[in-house]
């Protein structure tokens, strides 16, 4: 969510990498098995520890409506979600 985030090029030009966008949703349609890979890949490196994914809020049930919709309309940062047996607000 919020603001697509500008990269400062003449840093890419001068450290010579590139900043490659790609369309992941297209991934699903084409090749699953990619999907699926990178989705084992990405949960055993929060499993160990290597990576932590940014949970900004968590939900009870009562609660998951409105934070869909705030995802919706781009008003979150991270991760949503949802967490069984949270008390409700």
């Amino acid at each position: 969510g919020g603001d697509i985030q500008s990269a400062a090029l003449n840093h890419a030009l001068v450290k010579n990498y590139s900043i490659v966008g790609l369309h992941w949703g297209l991934y699903n349609a084409h090749d699953r098995a990619a999907v699926a890979e990178c989705h084992r890949e990405l949960t055993r490196l929060a499993d160990d520890g290597a990576i932590r994914p940014l949970v900004s809020e968590r939900l009870a049930l009562a609660d998951v409506a409105d934070g869909v919709q705030r995802l919706a309309d781009g008003k979150t940062v991270g991760r949503v979600v949802y967490v069984a047996g949270e008390p409700t607000s």
